[in-house]
């Protein structure tokens, strides 16, 4: 990891542009912003590849319980460093390519989008891995299984709802597509949480069906706290009348399979 953020250093340093001396002032040393964002996304990406290849030593040679707990709390932690940190980074690494006239005078090539994708692919390998630990009977004989599926699950799926967010975010700014962060994210929010509905009911899994119902209970405090204020009136209509019916394709689904779901 040392190695990662000297590497981009000196990267930095040797292609900084420096303007011609003003007299009385100086000259000023212009750096290449987009090394710095890809210094803490390699950092981030070979963490959760370290920590992958690190599982499945434990996995199949070492066996041990300590290490498979820290090794699972490492995991979860840099799921969350990557979620709050690395698509903040991949965000910013986005908006200097599509708006390259408002950053400096470096070129940014295409491969500051789908950098994102190389870290998508890092998460899904260390997702992998974690879902092959709480499988591990040196591990399920301390903690149940249906306990580590519990927060395998959450973490998973609410993963893949804060990914699906950002890349919902990233093409609408190339297609130019306004007022995604109010009615795409929530008519994103409550397809999702419907989908989830239905992957609870198939699976027989009562809490992802209650992490649906906190979606839409987000969804909903985000429609009248925030979207409102600025949507015009068709926008107003279009993210309600899909609100709505999506909540009563869910209310029609509980009613469907209420034996088999209280059943349980």
């Amino acid at each position: 990891r040392i190695e990662i953020g000297n590497y981009f250093h000196y990267q930095e340093i040797s292609t900084a542009i420096k303007s011609p001396e003003i007299t009385g002032l100086g000259s000023e040393t212009t750096k290449n912003d987009s090394l710095e964002y890809f210094n803490v996304i390699w950092q981030i990406n070979y963490t959760m590849f370290f920590l992958t290849i690190l599982s499945f030593i434990n996995i199949h040679k070492i066996k041990s319980s300590a290490l498979g707990f820290t090794n699972l709390l490492l995991n979860y932690f840099i799921t969350t460093i990557f979620l709050l940190v690395g698509l903040f980074i991949l965000a910013g690494l986005g908006n200097q390519y599509l708006y390259q006239a408002d950053y400096s005078v470096f070129k940014y090539s295409s491969y500051n989008i789908y950098i994102r994708y190389i870290s998508y692919a890092f998460l899904a390998t260390l997702f992998y891995a974690t879902f092959q630990y709480i499988k591990q009977e040196f591990l399920t004989k301390t903690i149940e299984n249906k306990y580590l599926t519990v927060v395998f699950d959450l973490s998973l799926y609410f993963s893949i709802l804060v990914i699906l967010s950002s890349e919902l975010i990233l093409w609408s700014d190339i297609f130019g597509i306004g007022e995604i962060y109010k009615l795409g994210l929530s008519i994103l929010f409550a397809v999702y949480a419907l989908i989830m509905i239905i992957v609870g009911i198939i699976k027989k899994k009562a809490h992802l069906r209650y992490f649906a119902i906190v979606i839409f209970a987000v969804t909903l405090l985000k429609l009248f706290v925030y979207d409102l204020s600025e949507l015009d009136t068709i926008s107003k209509t279009v993210v309600f009348v899909s609100v709505g019916t999506l909540l009563l394709l869910v209310s029609f689904i509980y009613t469907k399979y209420k034996g088999l779901i209280f059943d349980e």
